[in-house]
């Protein structure tokens, strides 16, 4: 199991700009080369000569740190590769709408180089406080690791964050996973935006839902100011964006995430507990295509609600309790009715009512219908949830 470990840098002001300019030469390092790639791309004559590039810069920031991000642009480029052939046979993927080649190490935004420094596994010492980093660099840095005991180390990302004005540091690590499987029930989960997962688990009567709406009010919230700082900014000098909203922003990502790592890491903790093993979940592809909605409901479905990452996070999480997640296609699960079989129901808000006679929740009617579908036992629940909240 590969995890990441995220702690905050402390240099001094000496460390500092000689970090950033290692990071500056390494972002140099990887537009330079890259540049390259893609001119010869485009003449097609794909140049992958860049030997000149690491004796240049190897002796500014270490030759297992240059070795590394001409390592790791050549990766990219074997994706791009990868994905022009899946796309010569029409295997792509159907949420890559476009294949485009590697691009540079550039905020768009402010038009700077992104600062970022590859350190090699075997380059680095993580010791009590003190990061040890080629160049003789001894940084001091804070918190504690998420995932102690790994059995392998892997690359380490420095990263600065210009928002901020802060270090941080990403230690790829692989881990066993520190749960195991209580029993071998399973749980069938549909996703929502106001309800971010409703599930449903064999043999139980009683579905949860897992509120959405703090997430969406706190989103709601900040998108109003950001949109009343963008008019100020674009009145007064004619800009498109200022520091405080490139906060914002962030800070509007950044809660949101929160919102669901929470949720996720409870309700599936939850689950374990209950004995379940696998997790059967509706898959969204295509979803935000024919949305048409009004522009409130079109701004939900596609700023705020982000079911990749909400999907990502369960996988991620049912791993570390070693349960197993299953994606079935969801089309379809909400317009019929899981008791009698009808298609012919009608939807009325969160409402679903059919001519049997039922009157069940729009988001349990899914549920129940991904459990149908998958060959589960989930007769008997009940057709209104528990609303759980953060």
């Amino acid at each position: 199991m590969k995890r990441t470990n995220t702690f905050a840098l402390a240099p001094t002001e000496e460390q500092h700009q000689q970090l950033l300019e290692i990071a500056d030469a390494c972002a140099r390092l990887w537009n330079e080369l890259n540049y390259r790639r893609r001119q010869s791309f485009f003449k097609s004559k794909l140049n992958w000569e860049s030997k000149d590039l690491y004796d240049k810069y190897k002796g500014i920031i270490g030759a297992a740190t240059a070795q590394q991000i001409q390592r790791k642009n050549s990766e990219a480029w074997k994706s791009f590769f990868a994905l022009l052939k899946l796309k010569s046979e029409g295997k792509l993927p159907p949420h890559i709408r476009k294949v485009k080649p590697p691009r540079y190490w550039k905020d768009r935004e402010n038009k700077k180089r992104k600062l970022l420094i590859l350190v090699r596994c075997d380059c680095y010492r993580l010791e009590a406080g003190v990061l040890k980093l080629p160049k003789k660099l001894r940084v001091r840095w804070k918190g504690q690791p998420k995932w102690n005991g790994w059995l392998k180390q892997g690359l380490l990302t420095l990263i600065y964050d210009s928002i901020r004005w802060k270090w941080y540091a990403r230690q790829a690590v692989e881990v066993e996973p520190p749960h195991q499987p209580l029993s071998n029930k399973r749980a069938y989960v549909d996703l929502g935006v106001l309800e971010l997962l409703t599930v449903v688990v064999d043999g139980e009567k009683q579905a949860l839902a897992h509120s959405g709406r703090g997430a969406l009010a706190d989103w709601w919230y900040l998108s109003h100011r950001i949109d009343g700082l963008k008019s100020v900014a674009a009145e007064t000098d004619g800009r498109r964006t200022t520091k405080r909203i490139r906060t914002l922003f962030r800070r509007r990502t950044l809660r949101f995430r929160q919102y669901v790592n929470t949720t996720v890491r409870r309700a599936i903790k939850k689950l374990w507990l209950g004995g379940v093993s696998e997790i059967v979940v509706g898959d969204l592809k295509d979803i935000r295509t024919n949305v048409n909605g009004g522009r409130k409901s079109n701004t939900m479905v596609h700023n705020f609600w982000g079911h990749r990452y909400l999907l990502r996070r369960i996988c991620e999480v049912a791993e570390e309790y070693s349960i197993s997640v299953l994606a079935v296609s969801e089309r379809g699960t909400s317009s019929k009715c899981p008791w009698c079989g009808s298609v012919e129901v009608v939807k009325q808000g969160r409402l679903v009512k059919c001519e049997c006679g039922i009157e069940a929740h729009r988001d349990v009617v899914g549920a129940l219908n991904i459990g149908a579908v998958s060959g589960g036992h989930v007769n008997g629940v009940m057709a209104h949830p528990l609303e759980v909240r953060v």
